[in-house]
């Protein structure tokens, strides 16, 4: 063979090896455009083979390793979506949305400790990223750094008072500190109303049941503690009822920015929201408002919500409530609120705000239930020194 000929095969040879290449990455691009399509219809099984497939021609994409461990993450596959993150941030190691969604996956995970050291990494590089001071702030709450907590949220605090979820973080690390007085003054900002006065809040640190509450620092309870609104009125010898009115599946972008702060949701992540009137011989006494973090009860149906959803989460979900933080503050009912629960206009009633959780302080639900003053009351028996015991909601006599 000449050498002309030689470098002819030669020239061809790269020519070829260069289409082929050229004819690889479109392929891989083409197998991402899929992949992104099919995460968005919620496909996910799809979403994953598909960029686990442009991975394989193209192992250093770093958006397809991103995306790839979000949709793992959904899926509840947090250890194959770390390793994703990790692979990633090899190739972009300052992407600060990897390094959040790493530290998210790890928090889901409740291994606390190493998402905490790398959201430190990360407000090393964001120090005004908003959601890092937040999942920061709530691990340190987990692990007992309660003092680390204020450090951290004390300056967010004088920079935005009125930041709920920068309140809630830092009233509970001050309360926990024994700063009880600081605590309760950042921690009832939460509760103001501009259009409602003022005639009674505060924190409540107990565990919540419609009707029973118990206390909130001795955290190790089972489900059955947590007495249920059904439970509660047939105890009473009434007739439970549920009026359903809303019970939809949003994403945590539409829920109100302060509750999807406290659940640790963001952007796409699924919640379920339920508005529901309760009833007792007929009579509506409570109109419950509640948000539930959706990836932990998928298959939550309308049914579901028509009774007890404590009892559905515990026998059908399987899920370990270890408890919830609550306050509670007399308001005047607007008049849709009155319309609602049958009565008239500025009708006296109890407001609770309640943040639900599960075993690890793992947010479960965050609600806004309003209790009609004229027919539901609450007691609570001091016992000496030690605290609270069981508090118990009744229904008053007609």
């Amino acid at each position: 063979m000449t050498s002309a000929l030689r470098h002819l095969n030669i020239a061809c040879f790269l020519l070829l090896s260069l289409v082929a290449a050229a004819a690889q990455r479109k392929s891989s691009e083409e197998l991402y455009n899929e992949a992104v399509a099919a995460d968005q219809h919620g496909d996910t099984q799809k979403a994953i083979a598909l960029y686990q497939q442009t991975i394989a021609l193209q192992p250093g994409s770093v958006p397809a390793r991103s995306n790839l461990g979000v949709v793992l993450a959904h899926a509840g596959r947090y250890s194959e979506a770390i390793t994703q993150y990790q692979e990633a941030l090899k190739r972009d190691p300052h992407n600060s949305v990897i390094q959040l969604n790493l530290a998210l996956a790890r928090y889901k995970q409740a291994d606390f400790e190493k998402a905490a050291s790398e959201l430190v990494k990360l407000r090393k590089q964001q120090p005004d990223n908003k959601q890092s001071l937040y999942l920061l702030a709530d691990c340190y709450l987990r692990l007992d750094r309660n003092s680390d907590a204020v450090t951290l949220l004390t300056p967010a605090y004088q920079v935005d008072p009125a930041d709920r979820a920068v309140q809630y973080a830092l009233g509970t690390a001050l309360i926990r500190e024994g700063q009880i007085e600081q605590g309760q003054a950042v921690i009832n900002r939460i509760l103001k109303d501009g259009s409602t006065p003022d005639v009674a809040e505060g924190l409540l640190a107990f565990r919540k049941g419609i009707g029973t509450f118990v206390n909130a620092r001795s955290m190790d309870y089972n489900l059955r503690a947590l007495v249920s609104f059904t439970d509660e009125a047939t105890a009473a010898g009434k007739r439970p009822e549920t009026r359903v009115l809303r019970f939809e599946q949003i994403a945590a972008r539409q829920a109100p920015e302060d509750i999807a702060q406290i659940l640790l949701v963001w952007n796409q992540d699924p919640l379920w929201y339920m508005q529901r009137v309760r009833l007792a011989d007929g009579l509506p006494v409570i109109l419950e408002r509640r948000h539930v973090v959706a990836s932990h009860c998928r298959t939550l149906t309308d049914a579901d919500v028509t009774g007890s959803i404590y009892r559905v989460w515990k026998e059908q979900f399987n899920l370990d409530v270890e408890g919830a933080e609550e306050s509670i503050r007399a308001v005047n009912l607007r008049r849709e609120e009155a319309k609602l629960l049958g009565t008239y206009p500025d009708t006296a009633a109890l407001l609770v705000t309640s943040v639900g959780f599960m075993r690890g302080h793992v947010p479960l639900w965050f609600e806004r239930t309003l209790y009609r003053g004229d027919s539901y009351e609450f007691h609570n028996r001091l016992g000496g020194i030690q605290g609270p015991s069981a508090s118990i909601g009744k229904f008053l006599s007609p």
